[in-house]
Order: structure tokens, then C-alpha cells, then sequence
């Protein structure tokens, strides 16, 4: 797999893009999973959730403005907080690891 800088920062990104559109709409949570694993040991380390995203924003009303921008799982929590949304604790953990494993390079 060749990779690409991203920017002016350390992180380097996977030629090869995995995108999302189909999940959750066209096959199925397993079907997501396995596409994940595959791209993942070939190497690719980019995803582009931005379909997966606006499809859970639109299922969730004022969502958006409680996610995107959030840079720390406190501001995050903030954030859904003042919303008043509940996020199930499997859900929290999940952003966790997205935190812990890429975190911000800033």
C-alpha cells in the first residue's frame, strides 16, 4: 500500500480510500464489518464516514451541532449534554477508541 502525507502533519493516509455510503442502507452491519477488516489488513487506513455520518445526523435531530467540533471527549460530553441526548455506553466506547487511536495532531 503506498501512502500519502496529510498535510503539514505526521499523519499518513492510505492511497486507497475505503468509503461508507453503502452502510447501513445497502448491506448490513456484518457486511460493514467485514468491509472494514478486509480494507484494514490490506493496508488502507482511510475511511470516509461523511455518508455514514449525515446518515445518523438526519436519524438523530440536533445531533450535528453536538458532534462535529468536538475535539476531546470532555467537549464532547459537554456538548451532549447540553442537548440533553443519551449515548448508550457502548456507543461512548467506540468514540473512545476512535479518540485513543487517532487522536488530534494538534
Amino acid at each position: 500500500m503506498e501512502y500519502r502525507q496529510l498535510g503539514n502533519s505526521d499523519i499518513r493516509v492510505s492511497e486507497i480510500c475505503l468509503g461508507s455510503m453503502t452502510w447501513g442502507t445497502q448491506n448490513s452491519t456484518a457486511e460493514a464489518h467485514a468491509q472494514i477488516e478486509f480494507a484494514l489488513d490490506h493496508g488502507v487506513n482511510f475511511i470516509d464516514t461523511a455518508e455514514l455520518a449525515i446518515a445518523f445526523c438526519n436519524q438523530r435531530l440536533f445531533v450535528t451541532s453536538s458532534i462535529i467540533g468536538a475535539t476531546s471527549l470532555d467537549q464532547l460530553e459537554v456538548n451532549i449534554g447540553a442537548a440533553d441526548l443519551d449515548l448508550d455506553a457502548e456507543v461512548l466506547e467506540d468514540i473512545q477508541t476512535v479518540y485513543r487511536n487517532y487522536p488530534i495532531p494538534y
